[in-house]
C-alpha cells in the first residue's frame, strides 16, 4: 500500500501539460477548461477530511472538479427534445479503469490496473487508494449490506479475503496477512462495533473480531479443529450482541466485546441450524441430518441425494444465558431429515422430509404432529394464519407449492391440498376466502374446502414469470398478468380488465409503478403510462444496444422507485403469526442496526460525507420522477432520461464508447460513466 502523501506517477499527456497531479488528488482538467466552465456551475462546498489512521494517510479533500474534455463524449444531440447532459465532475484516474461500483454509503469504488480507489461521489475527490490491489476481478467484489464496508474475496479454496472500509480506505481485514486459512463467514455486529470473521485452518478453527472503523484487531478466539462440518450454521447474535457459534459437535457462546467463551456445550451429532425464540431468552439448536434442499441452500453445494431420504435429527432448547437445557427431552426424529422452521409467538412449526409438527417453545411438546405429508416436504413456501386455521405451503423440486391447512389440533381441514405456482408473496383473509398473490398467479381459496374460486377465464396466471403488481390508493391491486393490465378488488372477490390495448416492443413489461396520473409499465427498453381508465398516455421505446450488458444493464434501467413491487405484508417463508419477531427477519431490528452502523461509521466524519451517509439511511427515500433507458441511436450508445409523469425526454448522456462501462446510484441519483480508459464522469440526475 502506498503512502497517499506521495504523488501519483504517470506519463505526461497532452491534456495535463498545463497542470500536474498534486499529492492526494486525481488529475484535474486544464486551467483554461476549468475557467470556461466556472460560470456555468457554482463551486461545491468543501468536504471536511476524515480522520487519519496509522497505516493509511488520508489526503486533503479539494474543491469540486469541473467537467473536462467533452470531446471524449459524443455530444451530438440525438434529437431536439432534450439537451445532452454535461458531467457535474470528471476525473482522471491514476491507471486504466477496470470496473466501478457503489457501496451502500454512496462511495464510488474504482478498480484500476494499478490499484483500488475510493472516490467522493459529490465532487470526484480521491478519498483513499490501495495500490497493492491491482486488477481485482469484479466478480470478487461485494458490498456488506447496510455498511460502507466492501468484501473482496476470491472464489473457493484458501483464497484471499479482504474487507475494506469504503469511507476511509482502511483495510479492516486481510486473510493473507492474518494467515487464518479458509474464511467460513463474515458478519458485521453493530453492538460489538466490529466485523466478525469465522475461519478454519490446519491448526484449528476460530473467530476473530476487527474494529470495522479502524481495522484494529479486537480479539481472536481459537478452538480445536472440528471434523465433518460440511454444513456449519452461520453464527447468530443474541439480543445483547454476543455470538452463538456452532463448530461441528461443539457449541459456544462468546462475549461479543471481548471474545471470551461464556459457556460451551456439545451434542452427539453435528449442529446444522440455530435460531432464537422471539423473546431472545431461549436458543434452539438442531443437530443431525439436513434435507437435500436445506443443505444446498445453506452451503451452495449440490449433493444429489433423493428427496425425502431417511435420516435423523434432534432439536434442543438451551438457556441463552448459560447454555443449560430448558427441556429435559429433545424433539427427536429418527426417520426424517430437517427442512427448517417457521416461528410464531408461542410455538414454532417444524418441517421435515416426511411430516410437519407444531412445537411449544416452553415445553418442547408437540401441539400437533402430522405424518406422511407426501410431496412437498423440502422447502417452506409461505405460512398464513386465519381465524379458521393455519396454512403452510411446501414446495417441490419443480416450483409447485402444496398448501396444507390445519386446525388447532393439526388435523387437515381440506380433503385435497391445492397446488399453486411459486412462493406466496401476499395474503389476506376476506370473510370465508383467502386472497393470495404468489410469484406466478393470484386467486381466492375457499377456506372451507380449499378449492379455487376463480377458474377458466377468471383464473389469473402469469405463466413462468413473476407477476408485476402494485397496490392502488383504494386498496385494489393493479397487475400486469395474462397479457393484460387488470384491477383486482379482493373485497368484491372480482377483477376487471383495465386494458389489453397496448404493446411493448421487443419485450414484455417487467415492472409497474403507481403514479398520480396512472400506472407506469416498464421494461428494459420501454416506458408506458396508462391512465386509470385504460388510455395510453404515452409510450416510449428505444432500441437496445447490440452489446450485452447483463445484470449491470438491468440495474441501469430502473430508478429506485420503478423496481418491481414486492409484497411481504402477511406471508413469510420463515415466520408466522407476528410482525418482526424473527431473528434475522425483523425489519425494525434491521432498521435500528442500520442507524447504529451509520452513527458508528460516521462518528469521526464531519460535513459532506457524514451528511451524505445520514441522508441515505434516513426515514424516507426520495421519490424518483425519471427512468433511464440505455439505447443505441444514430450510431451512438447512451442513456435517455425520461420524465415518468409526462414521457418527455429530460436529458441524454451520450458516449462514443461502443461498450460503455457505467455504474448507477439510484439513491444518490447519479450515473458514473467511464469516459476514457482512465477517466470517470459523474452525471447528476
Amino acid at each position: 500500500m502506498t503512502n497517499r502523501n506521495q504523488p501519483i506517477s504517470h506519463q505526461p499527456r497532452r491534456d495535463d501539460i498545463h497542470e500536474k497531479s498534486t499529492p492526494g488528488q486525481f488529475r484535474k482538467p486544464p486551467a483554461n477548461d476549468r475557467a470556461e466552465r466556472s460560470g456555468s456551475q457554482s463551486q461545491r462546498d468543501r468536504t471536511s477530511v476524515i480522520r487519519n489512521t496509522d497505516h493509511l494517510t488520508i489526503s486533503p479533500v479539494g474543491t469540486a472538479y469541473r467537467c473536462l474534455f467533452l470531446s471524449l463524449l459524443l455530444l451530438t444531440v440525438w434529437g431536439a427534445k432534450a439537451q445532452v447532459l454535461t458531467p457535474s465532475w470528471e476525473i482522471s484516474l491514476p491507471g486504466k479503469l477496470k470496473w466501478m461500483q457503489i457501496n451502500d454509503y454512496g462511495i464510488l469504488i474504482a478498480s484500476c490496473d494499478n490499484g483500488l480507489y475510493g472516490v467522493n461521489p459529490e465532487n470526484g475527490d480521491k478519498l483513499w487508494e490501495i495500490t497493492t490491489l491491482t486488477n481485482v476481478p469484479e466478480a470478487n467484489y461485494q458490498i456488506i449490506d447496510g455498511t460502507p464496508l466492501v468484501l473482496i474475496a476470491d472464489k473457493g479454496g484458501d483464497s484471499q479475503t479482504l474487507i475494506i472500509n469504503g469511507l476511509n480506505g482502511n483495510l479492516i481485514f486481510d486473510s493473507a496477512k492474518e494467515a487464518l486459512g479458509l474464511i467460513i463467514s463474515t458478519k458485521v455486529i453493530p453492538e460489538a462495533g466490529g466485523a466478525m470473521i469465522a475461519y478454519s485452518s490446519e491448526a484449528g478453527d476460530g473467530i476473530t473480531m476487527f474494529d470495522y472503523v479502524t481495522g484494529d484487531r479486537k480479539w481472536d478466539t481459537k478452538f480445536e479443529k472440528a471434523k465433518g462440518k460440511d454444513l456449519q450454521p452461520q453464527p447468530i447474535i443474541d439480543y445483547d450482541g454476543n455470538i452463538i457459534y456452532a463448530l461441528g459437535k461443539d457449541l459456544y457462546k462468546l462475549n461479543g466485546s471481548t471474545g471470551a467463551i461464556v459457556w460451551q456445550t456439545d451434542s452427539k451429532k453435528n449442529y446444522i441450524d440455530l435460531f432464537l425464540q422471539p423473546n431472545g431468552q431461549v436458543l434452539f439448536v438442531v443437530s443431525g441430518s439436513p434435507s437435500s434442499t436445506f443443505f444446498e441452500e445453506n452451503t451452495g453445494k449440490q449433493i444429489g441425494l433423493a428427496s425425502g431420504a431417511a435420516g435423523n435429527f434432534t432439536v434442543d432448547a438451551l438457556d441463552v444465558n448459560n447454555g443449560k437445557e430448558v427441556w429435559k427431552n429433545p424433539v427427536d426424529y429418527s426417520k426424517a431429515k430437517y427442512s427448517g422452521v417457521a416461528l410464531g409467538e408461542n410455538d414454532f412449526l417444524l418441517f421435515q422430509t416426511f411430516s410437519s409438527g407444531k412445537i411449544d417453545y416452553a415445553t418442547g411438546d408437540h401441539l400437533w404432529k402430522k405424518e406422511k405429508m407426501g410431496t412437498g416436504g423440502e422447502k417452506n413456501a409461505g405460512v398464513f394464519v386465519t381465524d379458521k386455521g393455519l396454512g403452510y405451503a411446501m414446495m417441490d423440486a419443480v416450483g409447485r407449492a402444496y398448501i396444507n391447512f390445519v386446525n388447532e389440533a393439526g388435523e387437515p381441514m381440506w380433503k385435497k391440498r391445492p397446488v399453486i405456482n411459486g412462493q406466496l408473496t401476499y395474503y389476506k383473509q376476506y370473510g370465508n376466502a383467502l386472497f393470495f398473490i404468489s410469484e406466478q398467479e393470484t386467486n381466492f381459496l375457499n377456506l372451507d374446502d380449499g378449492t379455487f374460486m376463480w377458474s377458466g377465464d377468471k383464473y389469473l396466471s402469469a405463466g413462468e414469470v413473476p407477476i408485476s403488481v402494485v397496490q392502488d390508493n383504494d386498496g385494489s391491486f393493479v397487475m400486469y398478468i395474462k397479457g393484460k393490465l387488470v384491477r383486482v378488488m379482493p373485497d368484491k372477490q372480482d377483477w376487471v380488465e383495465i386494458t389489453s390495448n397496448f404493446a411493448f416492443r421487443g419485450e414484455l413489461p417487467t415492472g409497474i409503478q403507481l403514479l398520480p396520473n396512472g400506472y407506469l409499465l416498464t421494461g428494459n427498453q420501454n416506458a408506458m403510462l396508462i391512465s386509470k381508465s385504460g388510455k395510453v398516455g404515452y409510450h416510449k421505446f428505444y432500441p437496445a444496444p447490440e452489446q450485452s450488458f447483463g445484470a449491470k444493464l438491468a440495474l441501469g434501467m430502473l430508478g429506485a422507485g420503478t423496481a418491481l413491487t414486492s409484497f411481504a405484508y402477511g406471508a413469510s417463508s420463515i415466520g408466522y403469526g407476528m410482525q418482526g419477531a424473527l431473528q434475522g427477519n425483523d425489519n425494525f431490528t434491521r432498521k435500528a442496526q442500520k442507524q447504529m452502523t451509520v452513527a458508528t461509521f460516521t462518528r469521526d466524519l464531519t460535513g459532506g460525507l457524514g451528511a451524505m451517509a445520514q441522508a441515505r439511511f434516513g426515514e424516507q427515500a426520495g421519490t424518483d420522477t425519471y427512468k433511464l433507458i440505455l439505447t443505441k441511436k444514430d450510431h451512438s450508445i447512451g442513456f435517455v432520461k425520461i420524465n415518468i409523469l409526462t414521457g418527455e425526454e429530460e436529458g441524454q448522456i451520450v458516449t462514443n464508447d461502443r461498450t460503455p462501462d457505467f455504474s448507477i446510484d439510484p439513491i444518490g441519483k447519479k450515473v458514473f460513466l467511464k469516459s476514457a480508459d482512465d477517466r470517470v464522469a459523474c452525471y447528476d440526475l
